[in-house]
C-alpha cells in the first residue's frame, strides 16, 4: 500500500476530512489530495507532522 493510501486510511479512521489535516498542516487541501492519490509524494518534515497529526508512526505510514 503506498504512502497516500496509509495516510487516507489513517484519517479515515479517525474521522478527519482532506480539510482539517490540509488545514493543520498549512497546505492547500488539493496538496493533500494529490499525496492520497499519489501524484506527489510528502517529504521527511511533512511525512512527519502528518503522523504527528494522525497519531502514528512514521514508519506506520510507510507500511513497515
Amino acid at each position: 500500500m503506498s504512502v497516500g493510501a496509509k495516510i487516507k486510511e489513517f484519517r479515515l479512521e479517525r474521522g478527519y476530512t482532506q480539510e482539517d489535516i490540509a488545514e493543520k498542516l498549512n497546505v492547500s487541501r488539493s496538496y493533500l489530495a494529490n499525496i492520497e492519490r499519489g501524484v506527489k509524494v510528502p517529504n521527511v518534515i511533512l511525512a512527519g507532522e502528518i503522523a504527528d497529526i494522525l497519531e502514528v508512526t512514521v514508519d506506520s505510514l510507510l507500511g513497515r
